[in-house]
């Protein structure tokens, strides 16, 4: 039933300040070098792994909630405490140099605190201080492969602190790290036939994440903004081709955006996944129906790419009458939600607010019984407390942790240029998919592949791949007696079939992680018998894979010569059918399989299920059979040419065959079929 009450902002005010006392009193109780540092405040979880100085757990964010608590009390306690703590948190700073920038879980939080802090009062040392502080930004954080794009811990969220840093400092430097930042979040993009979307390393979700906090809603977030100061082409492509793959996520029998995200939190969680996995419970292969900040509903409204309704309030409505509100965190629970609703205009309709305040302040107030820092802002109960103030406050509302620098309160900025052009951007989506394509065409038909990408005005609807595909049909037909158009023919029904198979959705990413791991624990204990015993088993090629031929061999394209071997090279090397096995992966590299043509003939061996001893048996009559020529040539083809007596060959192939079959059985090309009467 529907909680009607009315909190009135007098109670709100009040309970605000028990938790400003507490906290100022706990400043004042253990002068620590680090404000804070001797409670529980840290408290690791999947999004935050132990950073003191941070803003969803750390020290930035409780000394936020003191100069929120200030801007309505008024009261000087709280903002001097802040203060205290903010010259602190600077030395920490100076003297501790990081290299982890998350907006909530780095240094760019602390940065994000000093810029509010200059707001209340315009003190031009604080922009100094968050100048020093960002100028290492651009190093490790910017490059590394485990650096995320996302807007908690990753590119995007130092990305924003830079451009309000920008906005107002003036300073040029941060003009070069916007464009920096804008090249590596737009390199980390992976291209699908739905859009665009990111994925981190070691990531396996169902799909690209709809999350704010860890998906696409996220950093539209920001490359919106960043567009809204510069107007560039390439970011309003960017953000069409993201609606497009926001749109294909929509899924009407939940009136959401489906939450995709399945994170491995430590190995009892893979555990879990993997047993539920094997048992047949498809509930783990489904996207989920979320109305959090973090990775639900509230959180992707809050970009204003997409459309709150009705019904996305009664989902908000139904959830709080239902009885199950587990968490009241600011992160993924109802303190989020209410100051994410706090955004839109249909916030104080049909009594949702009022409901979702009183509950807010109900956990508050029992919290106050055993206040501690457990969480900090974003994982704690002062998460609810901020959400309150907030809500009671209009003049400052829409700028809220949630919500960074929610507020376009500067002009345009002709200095902001953005480097890269869609031609550019559209070159990298598809050479992350059709590298060996773009390579040949770029070297042996520069103008036609320029003139394609310069004409950016695509099909909306049907998006780059498929944009990309006709493209490379018309121009196969449109010459047959082309040989570099042969070239490309073959080159691309390779990549087409690979592509094929890696988007196809009869199973998702994270199914075919799991179906990976199943395997391979089920499959070592064979590869893990004495091969005494793997002789004696029956062996054949998997259905789950695809074997395809070519007329030329391109793992040539692969080598440092790339794209140069457009004609004579790659004439020498037409000796086909050159062999490629395709297989499900959750990485596109992982799909192909190219096969050494002197190892065709043992891959067809197992065409039909045969003993593995009699497979060997056959290759070893084949290699005695050869003349001097042919064994000369297999000798070349499998790095061993230096060998000349037959028989030691024979001997060394014989160790090469099981050793190659061993492999393609743990890679899924071949199956084992143990045999009934023998025992593991």
């Amino acid at each position: 039933m529907t909680n009607t009450k009315i909190i009135k902002e007098t109670d709100i005010k009040k309970l605000g300040e028990s938790y400003g006392d507490y906290l100022v009193a706990e400043y004042l109780r253990y002068q620590t070098p680090l404000p804070w540092s001797n409670s529980d405040i840290m408290e690791k979880n999947r999004v935050n792994s132990g950073n003191i100085e941070c803003l969803d757990t750390g020290i930035s964010g409780i000394i936020l909630f003191l100069m929120e608590l200030y801007t309505q009390s008024g009261k000087k306690t709280y903002i001097e405490t802040a203060d205290l703590a903010i010259d602190k948190l600077i030395l920490y700073c100076i003297q501790n140099p990081s290299a982890d920038y998350g907006l909530y879980t780095g240094r760019s939080g602390v940065i994000y605190l000093l810029i509010e802090r200059y707001k209340i009062d315009n003190d031009p040392e604080l922009v100094k201080i968050c100048l020093q502080l960002i100028r290492s930004s651009n190093e490790a954080f910017l490059y590394s492969k485990y650096t995320s794009d996302y807007l908690y811990d990753g590119r995007a969220g130092a990305l924003l602190i830079i451009l309000e840093l920008y906005l107002i400092s003036q300073e040029n430097f941060l003009v070069n790290y916007i464009n920096q930042y804008v090249v590596q979040i737009v390199s980390g993009a992976k291209l699908s036939p739905d859009g665009i979307f990111w994925r981190s390393e070691n990531e396996n979700h169902i799909n690209g994440s709809c999350g704010f906090a860890h998906g696409i809603p996220g950093i539209q977030y920001v490359f919106d903004k960043l567009n809204y100061y510069c107007d560039a082409p390439v970011l309003a492509f960017i953000l069409n081709e993201t609606d497009r793959i926001m749109s294909s996520s929509w899924i009407d029998i939940a009136d959401n955006w489906g939450d995709y995200r399945r994170d491995i939190l430590d190995k009892k969680t893979l555990s879990e996944y993997k047993k539920s996995h094997l048992n047949g419970n498809h509930e783990i292969l489904l996207p989920g129906d979320s109305i959090n900040w973090s990775d639900g509903m509230m959180g992707v409204l809050i970009s204003k790419r997409q459309t709150v309704t009705g019904k996305s309030l009664n989902k908000v409505s139904e959830f709080l009458n239902s009885g199950n509100i587990i968490s009241f965190e600011l992160y993924n629970g109802i303190a989020g939600i209410g100051l994410s609703l706090l955004h839109n205009s249909l916030a104080n309709e049909s009594g949702v607010m009022e409901n979702l305040l009183f509950q807010a302040y109900e956990n508050a107030e029992i919290s106050l019984a055993e206040l501690n820092l457990n969480g900090g802002l974003l994982f704690g109960s002062i998460g609810s407390v901020y959400l309150l103030l907030k809500a009671t406050d209009s003049a400052v509302k829409t700028n809220t942790i949630v919500a960074p620098f929610f507020n376009r309160n500067y002009k345009k900025d002709n200095k902001i240029i953005i480097c890269l052009s869609v031609s550019d951007v559209r070159k990298k989506l598809l050479t992350g998919i059709y590298k060996r394509t773009i390579t040949l065409l770029s070297h042996a038909s520069p103008a036609v592949l320029t003139d394609y990408l310069d004409a950016h005005s695509i099909n909306g609807l049907h998006g780059e791949i498929d944009s990309f595909n006709t493209f490379i049909d018309s121009l196969i037909k449109s010459d047959p007696h082309n040989s570099k158009l042969d070239f490309l023919a073959d080159l691309f029904s390779l990549e087409r079939q690979k592509l094929d198979l890696f988007f196809d959705k009869s199973k998702n990413h994270f199914q075919i992680y799991l179906d990976q791991l199943l395997y391979i624990d089920e499959t070592m204990k064979l590869l893990n018998e004495p091969d005494e015993w793997l002789v004696r088993q029956k062996v054949c090629i998997s259905k789950k894979v695809k074997i395809i031929s070519t007329k030329w061999d391109w793992t040539l394209f692969d080598s440092s010569k790339g794209g140069q071997l457009i004609s004579a090279d790659l004439a020498d090397n037409s000796g086909g059918p050159f062999v490629f096995i395709l297989r499900n992966a959750c990485a596109l590299e992982d799909v192909e399989i190219p096969l050494v043509n002197a190892y065709r003939m043992l891959l067809h061996s197992f065409d039909h299920p045969k003993f593995l001893g009699q497979a060997i048996l056959e290759i070893r009559d084949y290699i005695q059979s050869l003349p001097e020529a042919g064994l000369k040539n297999l000798l070349i083809q499998v790095g061993v040419s230096n060998i000349s007596a037959k028989q030691e060959f024979i001997e060394l192939f014989n160790v090469a065959i099981l050793s190659t079959i061993k492999k393609w059985v743990y890679m899924g090309v071949l199956q084992i079929i143990p045999s009934p009467e023998s025992t593991i």
